[in-house]
């Protein structure tokens, strides 16, 4: 329909339905309070706030001591290992390797640390970053490599066959990745 087929009646009644139509001022207090004063609408009780700086310091500290002791716990661990019992998972990723969704992965490797950590293994590990730069004697640097080290575990285990049982359980395997197991070299 276009605009110079409608009588100017018409266009002045589609002007006015563009039109923003506000309440008056005060009408949505006025509409409240008649309903409250009928019982029709019960008053909110108001917070106490005087407790507010309170609660925010209560837990404030409380976020500070869980941070505190979970950071503490995962550093203690890396200071733990033994170096006579140490061993490293270094994990490698290539072309077959299939990543699933950044947080679903993150959860699962935290689960595994953490289940590991329950069978009083101590252990601790980083992801790493993809850039890397790779030296190398006889080539000029190289910032690109078909095999990618992207993470690593500490861990204390009675053996190498109990370090690789703990390896072979990795979420790192399932998406394609690889898991080299060495020891600490001790002298």
């Amino acid at each position: 329909m276009e605009k110079d087929a409608l009588s100017e009646k018409e266009r002045a009644a589609f002007d006015r339905l563009r039109r923003q139509q506000q309440p008056p001022a005060g009408l949505e207090h006025t509409v409240l309070t008649a309903l409250q004063e009928e019982g029709l609408l019960r008053t909110p009780p108001r917070p106490n706030r005087k407790w507010l700086p309170l609660a925010a310091a209560i837990a404030g500290i409380a976020l500070f001591l869980g941070g505190y002791l979970l950071g503490g716990t995962q550093n203690k661990a890396e200071g733990q290992i033994r170096p006579e019992l140490g061993y490293m998972l270094l994990l490698h990723e290539d072309a077959r390797f299939r990543p699933g969704e950044p947080m679903e992965m993150f959860e699962e490797y935290k689960a595994w640390m953490e289940s590991v950590g329950s069978q009083g293994v101590a252990i601790t590990g980083q992801e790493l970053q993809n850039d890397a730069l790779i030296l190398d004697a006889d080539r000029s640097p190289e910032t690109d490599a078909a095999e990618r080290t992207t993470g690593y575990f500490l861990l204390e285990a009675a053996s190498l066959e109990q370090a690789a049982a703990i390896a072979r359980s990795i979420p790192h395997l399932k998406y394609g990745g690889s898991v080299e197991v060495k020891a600490f070299m001790n002298r």
